[in-house]
């Protein structure tokens, strides 16, 4: 792969090298090596029940065609898992239940995502051929307007009652954590006490850590610091141990659910395109804990470059606009600018 070697080997394997070297943190690591994955069964797909026994999806020899068909694989998949023991018999039961699940268009893309930055990686460390995404058409991400928790919502949650269940207090002390930083996932669990210096949360957040580099700066408020103060940790100490990130997300909805954060918001169903109203505790995860320090800050102060310093976005993202909703007040305030 080195000095000029030219390697013609499978799109996992250099999706394998890919993690290894771009020494990703654990969270996106794991959703590679669930791309990865993905990519072996489909190959076996296409071998043992296609009965196209020599196909290879590989680095220098996959089409814009073999993506298409990878992507409409990995739409189907849900409804292969029960017929072909040969592919899907030997994994457990909780593997088989996840692949089960409907993968709407959103995971769909992310997914397609995932594969394009392996080629585009391999490429550039010595695989040679056409690059199959030059030809391919990306389908677009579909998102809704961002819900996130009011700032009443979250007080709420932080001033619940959870004595009687220390894990889940331990949960919503993260949660609430999450929810004044405005971090990434994959960041909260990597924060120590060392992070934190003279009241003020200080990282490089993990995503952009090889792309840009800059630290994010986030002064802590009071209860935010009644979190850490709580948490009573020792120098150097990991702030929240590193949890499966579904158990989080399942602990978020518990937690909202026991505190009577019951709000119906309106989303898009990613399986079918179409607006549903479903209570907040319902759908929350971790990421909504960051939109709901965006959301919540953009409500006070209309300046994205300012927050995108304190939520990690790199200045002018375009990717920090679906984080915000413009809501009624902000409306009224506009109109009242003319009236």
């Amino acid at each position: 792969m080195q000095n000029g070697e030219i390697v013609e080997t499978g799109l996992a394997v250099w999706g394998r090298k890919f993690i290894e070297e771009k020494k990703s943190d654990k969270h996106q690591a794991s959703n590679y090596r669930g791309v990865i994955d993905k990519m072996e069964r489909f190959e076996k797909y296409q071998r043992s029940v296609l009965k196209m026994k020599d196909y290879s999806f590989s680095i220098g020899s996959i089409t814009a065609e073999d993506i298409a068909a990878f992507k409409k694989f990995v739409e189907q998949e849900h409804t292969l898992v029960d017929k072909y023991p040969s592919i899907y018999g030997k994994l457990d039961n909780r593997t088989k239940g996840r692949i089960k699940m409907p993968r709407g268009g959103n995971t769909v893309n992310n997914i397609l995502t995932m594969v394009r930055t392996i080629v585009h990686w391999a490429f550039l460390n010595g695989a040679q051929g056409d690059n199959p995404f030059d030809r391919f058409d990306m389908p677009g991400t579909l998102y809704g307007t961002p819900y996130y928790l009011t700032i009443a919502e979250r007080d709420q949650v932080l001033a619940y009652d959870f004595s009687d269940n220390p894990t889940l207090e331990n949960y919503r002390d993260m949660f609430i954590f999450q929810c004044m930083v405005g971090c990434r996932y994959g960041d909260l669990v990597s924060f120590t006490t060392d992070n934190i210096i003279d009241g003020v949360l200080e990282y490089i957040p993990q995503k952009t850590r090889n792309k840009v580099g800059a630290s994010v700066r986030v002064p802590l408020g009071a209860k935010a610091m009644s979190i850490i103060e709580r948490l009573n940790r020792s120098k150097g100490e990991v702030l929240f141990p590193q949890h499966i990130n579904f158990k989080y997300n399942d602990a978020i909805r518990e937690i909202l659910t026991k505190a009577g954060v019951n709000r119906i918001v309106t989303v898009i169903d990613t399986l079918t395109h179409l607006e549903v109203k479903r209570p907040i505790n319902e759908i929350a995860s971790s990421h909504m804990a960051r939109r709901t320090f965006i959301g919540n800050l953009y409500k006070q102060v209309k300046d994205p470059n300012l927050i995108a310093s304190m939520s990690g976005h790199v200045a002018g993202s375009k990717a920090f606009a679906r984080y915000r909703a413009i809501d009624d007040d902000m409306k009224k305030e506009l109109i009242g600018l003319i009236d």
